[in-house]
């Protein structure tokens, strides 16, 4: 294996995980700012936040294999249904990237972090 295919293959999942974290942290920041940051609100930002990056990270892992091989459109056009069902499961295992930034995104206060 060459150094160009192993930064390749680096990248492949690299830049998968990067993409994941980043969305993981805007969901949960973005809901504070409207739902509030009593315990409540903060529960209720923890829920919709992951349902949001179950179906955020499925949907991802859809458009990446449809970019590596254009030939899954056709499968997934035969079985919606099954689909759906795969990249939702692979968006479920995506959370154990994914499910501690959002926790950690969401119980943070207000300018806490800040100097």
């Amino acid at each position: 294996m060459g150094d160009s295919e192993q930064i390749r293959n680096a990248l492949a999942i690299l830049i998968p995980v990067v993409v994941l974290v980043l969305i993981a942290a805007a969901v949960p920041l973005w809901l504070a700012r409207r739902l509030g940051h009593d315990l409540r609100a903060r529960a209720v930002n923890i829920a919709v936040s992951s349902l949001a990056m179950l179906v955020l990270s499925g949907g991802y892992f859809a458009v990446l294999y449809l970019l590596e091989a254009p030939g899954v459109a056709g499968a997934i056009g035969a079985q919606p249904v099954q689909a759906a069902a795969h990249f939702l499961w692979l968006g479920l295992m995506a959370g154990l990237v994914w499910a501690p930034v959002v926790v950690l995104a969401a119980t943070l206060r207000p300018g806490q972090g800040r100097r």
